[in-house]
């Protein structure tokens, strides 16, 4: 059960790190029309979920790879 908190905990931080950096980029250029940064950050989520996604499952194949011994 700890190995299956701590993928969650390694989900959550890489998908909250994407959505620190949108919103600091956001901040930084200042978006001119709400609806239209709305519209592109749904995409910039999307993203970052997929990465946060990527993320854990490089990590169980890593570790699953240095286990075996390859």
């Amino acid at each position: 059960m700890p190995k299956l908190i701590k993928l969650i905990l390694l989900f959550i931080g890489i998908y909250l790190l994407g959505v620190i950096i949108t919103t600091i980029v956001a901040m930084v250029l200042g978006a001119s029309e709400p609806a239209e940064f709305s519209y592109y950050s749904m995409i910039i989520y999307s993203i970052y979920y997929l990465a946060s996604i990527m993320g854990v499952c490089t990590y169980l194949i890593i570790k699953t790879i240095k286990k075996e011994g390859y």
